[in-house]
């Protein structure tokens, strides 16, 4: 099973709408997750929105304009590989993301369970890509 990116289109409408939400939820569960990582994402509020909003409006692009998805997997992995993520950063950049999602769609239109299968279908394939990108670059 894939994601849908027409609802997939509808859920990243609420987002940006919430992004402050979704700028605070992803950035508090990744420092969680991962506290090493907290050093690479020291920016105000303003600039964390500013590159959470890069990424997904990049990746959104990308999907809308009938681009492959890895073809932007192996750009971001390629501006990223310097840093030298472990599996268990990127696992926890995507359990972050997940959970921002849902943290900013509750209580409205897009929180369904619909909608949030969509979204972890769509960020596991994304990172799933990442991390292929990754491993070609590696080698």
């Amino acid at each position: 099973m894939t994601y849908n990116f027409h609802m997939l289109g509808e859920a990243l409408k609420t987002i940006f709408l919430k992004k402050a939400k979704f700028r605070t939820a992803f950035y508090t569960k990744l420092s969680e997750l991962a506290p090493e990582l907290d050093v690479f994402f020291a920016h105000s509020n303003v600039q964390q929105t500013e590159m959470v909003e890069k990424f997904m409006a990049r990746l959104i692009q990308t999907a809308a304009g009938g681009q492959s998805i890895d073809a932007f997997a192996r750009e971001f992995a390629s501006s990223h590989s310097r840093f030298q993520f472990t599996p268990a950063q990127l696992a926890a950049a995507q359990d972050a993301l997940l959970h921002a999602y849902d943290r900013a769609v509750e209580g409205t239109l897009v929180g369904t369970p619909e909608m949030h299968a969509n979204w972890h279908m769509f960020v596991e394939f994304v990172f799933m890509e990442f991390r292929a990108a990754l491993r070609q670059i590696d080698t």
